[in-house]
């Protein structure tokens, strides 16, 4: 029998992020395909239903996405560049660049980012 390997789920829509001790308890108690899972775990693929996957063991700590970064992310993935961006949101082009980095770093943004 393998051991468990705890997975933090976070969602690309809301950052809101789940930690499961195992990844049949994310199939189980979060509805996730354990296989799929296990791939996004494994860095084999990036997202399964709306979100990413990472095991707890030998990680980083998780940074929580702040609040700005969430909607720069969804603007991100409807492919709008970031000049676009600073534009709808009234931020900087240097700040919605750092802001959108760090939110592809969290695997919230699954489109090519584009300057």
């Amino acid at each position: 029998m393998s051991r468990p390997i705890p997975v933090i789920a976070t969602s690309l829509s809301t950052g809101e992020q789940h930690t499961y001790q195992s990844i049949d308890e994310a199939a189980d108690k979060g509805g996730f395909s354990a296989r799929y899972v296990g791939e996004c775990a494994r860095g084999l693929i990036k997202q399964h239903a709306g979100f990413t996957f990472v095991p707890v063991a030998g990680m980083p700590s998780v940074v929580k996405p702040s609040p700005r970064m969430i909607p720069i992310a969804k603007l991100c993935n409807e492919g709008l560049t970031y000049r676009e961006i600073s534009d709808a949101t009234g931020l900087k082009h240097a700040t919605v660049r750092k802001y959108a980095k760090q939110a592809e770093s969290l695997g919230l943004i699954t489109t090519k980012l584009r300057a």
